[in-house]
């Protein structure tokens, strides 16, 4: 793929590595281990891959943007997306990594925490068996999301975080765990959900 990017285009300068797949389920289930370990083969090395494929051109080029696709919940867990978070928090660890290795090459990095969007990836998962902290959600759009990704290269962001209530929570979250996971608990009731605007009547 990337040689023949290179060979139409002759440079690399945006990379956005979105590759994903997801396991809804909690930590008992007995497929947890082998949906996790799927989940860092295709979500976080399939991201690991394609930079390192792509960094020795952006090197050569002095020049390059690489984005990386990671969740909100790759800064916050949620009950039953446990394996899917921890690979989030893998491409977050590594993106912020890249990042300072890469300071004052011209080549920058910017992580992208979505919420919960409307992609086929959870096409799989019933609305019912989402956890109840997704079942008062209105996802938001793919769209909102590529107009962030466009954001962040234009304007050089290192970390950006879709919707404005996700940084609410992350930030209650830094401050106490024990605050973050009562805001958590708290998305499954719909008067809260509506009232910070994250349910619009319809779900997942």
């Amino acid at each position: 793929m990337v040689k023949k990017a290179l060979a139409e285009y002759g440079k690399v300068d945006i990379l956005v590595n979105n590759v994903g797949s997801a396991f809804v389920g909690p930590i008992s289930h007995e497929k947890f281990i082998e949906e996790t370990k799927k989940m860092i083969a295709v979500d976080f090395y399939g991201t690991v891959y394609c930079t390192k494929e792509v960094l020795p051109i952006m090197q050569r080029q002095g020049s390059g943007h690489i984005v990386n696709m990671s969740s909100v919940v790759g800064r916050k867990a949620f009950p039953h997306f446990g394996g899917y978070s921890i690979a989030m928090h893998a491409i977050s660890a590594f993106s912020d990594a890249l990042r300072q290795e890469l300071h004052g090459s011209g080549i920058y990095v910017s992580v992208m925490h979505p919420a919960l969007t409307q992609t086929s990836m959870l096409s799989h998962v019933s609305p019912a068996d989402m956890p109840p902290s997704f079942r008062r959600m209105t996802p938001i759009t793919a769209e909102s999301v590529a107009e962030a990704v466009l954001k962040a290269v234009d304007k050089k962001h290192y970390r950006v975080i879709v919707p404005s209530q996700s940084k609410r929570l992350l930030l209650a979250d830094a401050i106490s765990p024990r605050l973050g996971d009562r805001i958590v608990r708290m998305f499954s009731n719909p008067t809260f959900t509506s009232l910070i605007g994250i349910y619009r009547g319809n779900v997942y």
